[in-house]
């Protein structure tokens, strides 16, 4: 378990969505500490994130990246 300050997630440039040609969905990213952690984390802390704005937002449409399939 690793402790991520609140503004650590709260910062506009904390997540970013790329594009795989394996799948149709963007993968998200959350960048931390100088490295990325993906999905199925990195989803859940920017639902958290988005939960914490006041926003209801879903991330079943996110994708993972192709090393979380093998």
């Amino acid at each position: 378990m690793h402790r991520i300050a609140l503004d650590d997630i709260a910062q506009a440039d904390a997540f970013d969505f790329i594009s795989i040609p394996e799948s149709t969905r963007r993968v998200i990213r959350f960048r931390h500490a100088g490295r990325f952690i993906h999905a199925p984390t990195a989803a859940l802390i920017y639902q958290f994130r988005e939960v914490l704005e006041g926003r209801d937002t879903r991330v079943a449409e996110l994708e993972q990246p192709v090393f979380a399939w093998k």
